[in-house]
């Protein structure tokens, strides 16, 4: 059992090493083809879509996940509660992407890269689509 244990633990630091190593590169060729002004731009459009992406998803596919699984009996009111969850998850998604659009069309500091911060917005609808269909593999 320790050892397992102790293996388990050596692949998940190797695997952070690894995570840690390709981030280093990554921004070292980031910052060399797009200068350091679009690199600011690129992590800035990064961090304000991981922020409204935990808006839109809020916890509720571990919740929706806890609500739906149960036993063969309940399987109406499973299916219930599975669609409150997917629209309070619609409407949180709507809500952060409603908050990214103004940020993006209105933030003079994304005016430069305005086209491509709109297009990469949309991967909230696909995050939230995604977060739905993982209810549904939880449950079955």
């Amino acid at each position: 059992m320790l050892g397992k244990l102790i293996a388990n633990t050596g692949w998940q630091v190797a695997g952070k090493g690894i995570t840690l190593l390709l981030s280093l590169v990554i921004t070292g060729i980031l910052t060399r083809r797009l200068g350091v002004t679009a690199y600011g731009g690129f992590v800035l459009i990064t961090s304000i879509f991981v922020f409204l992406d935990t808006i839109g998803d809020f916890g509720t596919k571990i919740i929706g996940v806890r609500e739906i699984v149960g036993s063969r009996e309940r399987r109406k009111e499973q299916r219930q509660k599975f669609w409150q969850v997917v629209w309070l998850r619609l409407i949180m998604t709507g809500i952060a992407y409603g908050l990214g659009l103004g940020l993006v069309n209105f933030w003079p500091g994304l005016a430069s890269i305005k086209r491509e911060a709109n297009i990469a917005l949309l991967m909230i609808w696909l995050t939230s689509l995604a977060g739905n269909w993982e209810i549904i593999c939880q449950e079955e």
